[in-house]
């Protein structure tokens, strides 16, 4: 009596379909993402594994006056999402003037994911103005 091997391969053939679908599913929403994303005004700077303070003279970055925040205004990032007149004062201002808030981060390594991450024991953040 010879023994049919088609219910096996039914199921393999089944989950191979099924994370084929799972693939294209996830590539689709990841191309959506990526178009959505370039809307945003993000910066073209990367600093790989050390930024530090000397970072814009080794990368040759040049302000006109002194840099005041992460952004110039926070009205740049308006969307059809976003509505800028909406966020509170007090987290526009950190954005817009980040040098006037006094920032101290600890940080712990943590082997198991590779990368280092601001303890919960960080600093508060504090404004200085």
């Amino acid at each position: 009596m010879v023994r049919s091997n088609r219910p096996a391969r039914r199921w393999r053939v089944a989950l191979l379909a099924l994370a084929a679908l799972a693939v294209t599913l996830v590539a689709r929403r990841l191309r959506r993402a990526v178009a959505r994303a370039r809307d945003v005004p993000l910066s073209p700077l990367t600093a790989g594994w050390r930024v530090g303070a000397d970072y814009p003279e080794r990368r040759g970055i040049v302000a006109d006056g002194e840099v005041a925040g992460e952004m110039d205004d926070v009205a740049d990032y308006a969307s059809p999402t976003f509505d800028p007149t909406a966020l509170a004062p007090a987290v526009r201002d950190f954005y817009e003037r980040t040098a006037d808030y006094g920032l101290a981060y600890r940080v712990r390594w943590h082997p198991r994911s590779a990368s280092a991450r601001p303890s919960p024991a960080a600093s508060p953040v504090e404004s200085s103005s």
